[in-house]
């Protein structure tokens, strides 16, 4: 197969390709017509700065987490903005908001001149946010053809790792679609860290370090863990005596650390600036209630599950195993080192609790890494002959489409944001139409910290008699049960099943986790598709205080006639004396079907 791309096509092929990817996402993907949101998930945190800063005129984010609440579902439990002292702070740090400020100030002045609304969160706001993703993504490329051609890798094999990126990879996910989280941000910063990384070690020029310096320190100010790259250091010097030489060049001078030092805390100064007006402190621990668990990573899921697994959703990695035996050849420390960094980075971002990493198609927290990972597949495949060339060639386009396709399902709600499972991904495999959109229902919520060994209530119903806090059961079943001799049967009159209800009669000083399981049974096929678990709180004076559903049956089969389990697992929210619970089982559709046995018990959140 002939690829014949010369050297001045590269943003002839590249620039068309995202702009198109651009418009169509914008303007077409998945419904039809122009998206009205580009701000939303993580991103609202991660964006907040900019209006809270520049049109609130606050460090207070008091005002956020209150637009927050008034767009979020009742349920909505602030996870990205926290009370310290007397002001609200923000989880996430300012660098993708200082990333989006040039867009936003544009934004803001043509609203301003133009008379539409200036408040941040208009349509004006939304697509300058879109492009700063695009220009950044523009740049992240500009860095990778300079880093993969400062080794020899040819401009045609340049232009295939950009594509390959661009289409084959959740990095298309985080640069068209959720624009306002960090990613796309990270990948540039990161392939920029790298490249000048590499001048320095290849010239020796003292400026390439500090410049270096800075682009480690926009990397920190991003998203802090990514300091991590440092680590791949090794493969940009290539051999040991280079690094040797420069790093003691670098490092065995005080003055030099002290100005490489003042470099890295200028770039990451607004956060420690923006820190200190809000609590006195210059380091502040954003994330509080959550953490690292190091001594039970989650590996294999974080690699393989079907709810996130990086090389499940994003396959083309896979050729990074034989692209990192090939480096042995090439380089001993360029091997080792990339097998030492890549197992640190795998191994620390699974032990982070969420390991998950909560909505977000793929597994998100590698995509800052794709200009490294281009780079050592590209230098395999720039020695191979043309037909493994070719060969391979197919085998990416392949990988891409399966990725195209399934960002298009996570973007029609056929790929659950967190919940997906081996039988969800193969019941929704390749489907694409809109029956299949919100079908699969939401797993077991995590949590930071274990839970107690002793509940704090436990207690089922099996539609006997009465039980303690159930309320009595009027639609019996005495000819189909489970256990004993009754089961309780909804019908077209029957939306509602018994209720737990439980008022807390003292102050609690933990989280409650509160799992729910029944056994239903389906005379016909997928008759408790749409029934729901609910669990309803109100405060001692009836208001609403938290409402949520989930989903009692979470993939749909046709399998009849036989009682299995169902269960979920929900984090209460923080629950005062006086405070009143209620639990129950909802068949929203008013299908015909049976549940039996349905238990409930309130269990302690401890910290680690």
């Amino acid at each position: 197969m002939v690829l014949n791309i010369k050297r001045s096509t590269f943003w002839s092929v590249l620039l068309p390709v995202t702009l198109l990817l651009f418009l169509t996402v914008n303007f077409v993907w998945p419904d039809g017509s122009y998206r009205k949101k580009t701000v939303d998930g993580d991103g609202k945190g991660y964006y907040a700065y900019l209006p809270v800063i520049l049109l609130q005129h606050t460090v207070d984010f008091n005002q956020a987490l209150n637009r927050e609440k008034k767009n979020r579902p009742l349920e909505y439990s602030s996870h990205y903005f926290h009370k310290v002292g007397a002001v609200y702070d923000n989880k996430y740090s300012t660098g993708t908001a200082l990333m989006i400020l040039p867009f936003f100030l544009a934004a803001h002045i043509i609203s301003f001149l133009f008379g539409f609304p200036v408040d941040g969160y208009s349509v004006l706001y939304q697509y300058a946010v879109a492009l700063a993703a695009l220009w950044w993504l523009w740049v992240g490329l500009f860095f990778l053809r300079k880093l993969l051609q400062s080794y020899g890798v040819s401009e045609r094999i340049t232009v295939w790792a950009a594509l390959f990126l661009l289409l084959g990879t959740n990095l298309f996910h985080y640069a068209f679609m959720e624009v306002a989280f960090s990613h796309v941000y990270s990948y540039t910063a990161i392939t920029a860290f790298l490249w000048f990384s590499r001048l320095l070690f290849k010239s020796n020029g003292k400026k390439y370090a500090f410049i270096a310096a800075f682009a480690l320190g926009i990397v920190a100010l991003i998203r802090p863990v990514n300091i991590l790259i440092v680590i791949a250091l090794p493969l940009v010097a290539e051999n040991s005596r280079i690094l040797k030489t420069r790093l003691m060049g670098l490092f065995g001078s005080f003055k030099n650390v002290l100005l490489l030092s003042l470099v890295f805390l200028f770039a990451i100064s607004p956060q420690l600036i923006i820190n200190y007006l809000q609590t006195g402190n210059l380091i502040v621990y954003g994330y509080r209630g959550e953490g690292f668990d190091f001594l039970h990573p989650r590996l294999g899921a974080f690699l393989f599950s079907f709810k996130k697994g990086w090389l499940v959703y994003t396959p083309v990695m896979l050729l990074l195993l034989p692209a990192t035996i090939a480096l042995w050849r090439q380089s001993k420390l360029m091997f080792y080192g990339f097998v030492l960094f890549l197992s640190i980075l795998v191994y620390t971002f699974s032990s982070w609790w969420n390991w998950y990493y909560g909505d977000g198609f793929g597994m998100r927290p590698m995509v800052e890494y794709y200009g490294l990972f281009a780079l050592v597949i590209s230098l395999w495949v720039n020695k191979l002959n043309p037909l493994a060339k070719g060969v391979l060639l197919m085998v990416v386009l392949l990988f891409s489409a399966l990725n195209i396709g399934q960002t298009y399902q996570y973007s029609k709600g056929i790929i659950h944001v967190d919940s997906m499972t081996r039988e969800a991904y193969k019941y929704v495999f390749l489907r694409t139409s809109d029956q299949y959109r919100n079908v699969v229902g939401s797993a077991d919520e995590d949590f930071y910290g274990k839970l107690s060994s002793q509940p704090l209530l436990t207690t089922t119903s099996d539609f006997e008699g009465h039980s303690v806090g159930w309320t009595a059961s009027k639609h019996n079943d005495t000819i189909l049960f489970r256990s004993s001799k009754n089961s309780y049967r909804f019908d077209e009159k029957t939306p509602y099943s018994t209720s737990f209800n439980v008022v807390i009669d003292s102050v609690l000083h933990h989280r409650i986790y509160l799992m729910a399981s029944l056994y239903f049974f389906e005379p016909s096929e997928n008759a408790a598709q749409q029934a729901l678990y609910v669990v309803d709180v109100r405060d001692s004076d009836n208001n609403p205080k938290f409402y949520k559903a989930f989903k009692v049956k979470r993939v749909p089969d046709k399998v009849v006639n036989v009682w299995r389990k169902s269960h979920i697992g929900i984090v209460l929210p923080n629950l005062d004396e006086g405070d009143k619970v209620k639990v129950y089982c909802w068949n929203k559709a008013l299908s015909i079907f049976n549940i039996d046995d349905f238990s409930i018990r309130f269990i302690p959140i401890l910290m680690r």
